[in-house]
């Protein structure tokens, strides 16, 4: 007894047997009809394909910061996410922040993708650059030696003495002139602050050869941890955290509780005010759909593990730099949340279909009017070879009922025996058929008609 798979295979067999030739004839006609509007109405339909790169790539590139950073961690855990879904995250070193930016912006470069801080630099310069909103705080740090210092201006302080304040064109460095430039008695100065690399400045500020250091970094970073981890190294409290987050639209106050460091040793011995910034992703306005959908999911499993030092489990990503527009991806994602078909099928043919569901809609909702539209314009050029058979057909008709001679009509039913011939010929698909045999009745019946009139003349 046949399997069912046998049974269905001579199935097809015997339908592709009695069909095709039929098939290939009636698209041969509709080739041969419609001329060379079909090779440009394909062409059109490879280009929209090609133009809505459906597939997504294969690779990313995101640039991070310095060594000894948080970002760098951060990035690891990105490029480990993106391999489950097949993508290669190429992770591309950086000195900062503020060069991976530049990377970004370059058309030249790879990098498609960066971190940002928010308000290290005018959005203004950047229109081809769009955000995925947030991912984790980015608090600004002040690490001291000494006694402890309370002051509502830690800028002005720290000017006569051996202050690190980051590379030039780093993030760090870009903050720090601005926070420093609000203090008008401090701006008319001109202080030989320091400039080093995160780790040159936290071994320095350890082995004592610097008085303070600022950094920009999360406490993830292990740099920070080092540096909150030294009983000599203090942290300076932002007396005036909420006015700098009222001058500012990028700042945000944060508290750090007492003992929430270390219970133990109650390290910090008290509530601790910090101000801090947003890490942002910015991407390329070209990039892929899927590929953003990759960095935000990865960005929300990431924040959704566990909670962080300064934010609750699941609070980023979220928007709130506003300096950057948000790709229409992230939009939708703030607006409607992470659409529901990547909890089932990968990643790479989830973002196809979230693509294509609105077309899908649409061809669901007029599938039955494209059918038939798609049978018209398969049958047509028989049907219209048809109709100028019985048009030229009534020509034949109409001059024998005037002919007055043998010869016009002996010419007429030559033309008939034309006609009979092209009919047969003529290509006709299974729901015409009935037109061949309505016009072999009637050329039939014009050949009597002029045979009863050749009679009458002779």
């Amino acid at each position: 007894m046949k399997n069912y798979l046998e049974t269905v295979t001579e199935d097809i067999g015997r339908y592709l047997r009695k069909y095709s030739r039929t098939e290939a004839l009636a698209w041969i006609n509709v080739v041969r009809y419609y001329g060379i509007i079909l090779p440009i109405i394909l062409v059109a339909i490879v280009v929209m394909v090609i133009n809505s790169s459906p597939f997504p790539p294969k690779v990313a590139y995101l640039a991070v910061g310095q060594t000894g950073s948080s970002y760098v961690g951060m990035a690891k855990r990105f490029h480990d996410i993106f391999a489950r879904d097949g993508i290669d995250l190429v992770l591309v070193d950086t000195e900062g922040l503020g060069e991976g930016l530049q990377k970004l912006n370059d058309d030249t470069s790879a990098v498609n993708a960066s971190f940002y801080t928010a308000g290290s630099v005018d959005a203004t310069n950047y229109p081809n650059l769009v955000s995925l909103g947030a991912i984790q705080f980015a608090p600004i740090w002040i690490f001291y030696r000494g006694d402890e210092v309370k002051t509502n201006d830690p800028f002005e302080y720290f000017t006569d003495k051996r202050f690190a304040v980051g590379l030039k064109g780093t993030v760090t460095n870009r903050l720090f002139n601005q926070l420093y430039q609000l203090n008008q008695k401090a701006a008319g100065k001109t202080p030989d602050f320091i400039e080093l690399t995160h780790q040159e400045a936290a071994e320095q500020l350890i082995a004592g050869k610097l008085d303070a250091m600022f950094y920009v970094d999360n406490f993830q970073s292990p740099t920070v941890q080092r540096l909150l981890s030294d009983k000599n190294i203090k942290i300076m409290s932002f007396n005036l955290a909420e006015a700098y987050a009222r001058k500012l639209p990028f700042i945000e106050s944060l508290r750090i509780p007492m003992g929430s460091i270390d219970i133990e040793s109650v390290s910090p011995p008290a509530d601790v005010r910090i101000i801090a910034s947003t890490t942002n992703l910015l991407i390329e306005k070209s990039m892929h759909p899927a590929i953003q959908w990759a960095f935000i999911k990865a960005a929300r499993e990431i924040n959704g593990d566990r909670a962080l030092f300064f934010s609750n489990q699941g609070f980023f990503p979220r928007q709130m730099d506003v300096a950057f527009p948000l790709s229409p991806v992230a939009k939708r994602f703030y607006n409607q949340g992470m659409p529901q078909v990547f909890d089932y099928v990968p990643l790479w043919l989830g973002s196809i279909i979230d693509n294509v569901w609105v077309l899908v809609l649409g061809l669901i909702a007029i599938v039955y009017p494209l059918l038939k539209a798609i049978a018209g314009f398969r049958t047509y050029p028989s049907k219209k070879a048809m109709y100028d058979l019985f048009y030229d057909l009534r020509d034949i008709d109409e001059r024998a009922i005037g002919a007055q001679t043998r010869d016009e009509l002996e010419a007429l039913e030559q033309k008939l025996k034309y006609y009979d011939a092209l009919n047969v010929s003529t290509w006709l698909s299974p729901t015409e058929v009935r037109f061949y045999f309505t016009l072999k009745t009637q050329i039939n019946n014009i050949r009597k008609d002029i045979r009863a009139k050749l009679d009458m003349l002779a």
